[in-house]
């Protein structure tokens, strides 16, 4: 059972540092995103290694938000790293 327990623990981990930053969604946004009323804007960032290291989408969205937009941007990015 132990033996079990660190298999799944060692992949979990190795997931978490093999997929790229846009692939899971920030949990923290994810359950912001439940209570925020406002109307919902789909966006796909589609890029290279720049906006995948500078995270692009969640610097639109923290400026979007902090300027009060009247929308809630849902932002998906499809971006590798040294991708060209």
């Amino acid at each position: 059972m132990l033996r079990l327990v660190a298999v799944a623990g060692a992949l979990a981990a190795g997931l978490y540092f093999v997929l790229p930053a846009g692939t899971l969604p920030d949990p923290v946004s994810a359950v912001a995103d439940r209570f925020d009323k406002r109307p919902a804007r789909p966006m796909l960032f589609i890029g290279n290694s720049r906006m995948f290291y500078n995270d692009m989408p969640a610097m639109l969205r923290k400026m979007a938000d902090s300027a009060r937009a009247q929308e809630r941007f849902d932002i998906v990015m499809r971006a590798l790293p040294a991708g060209t």
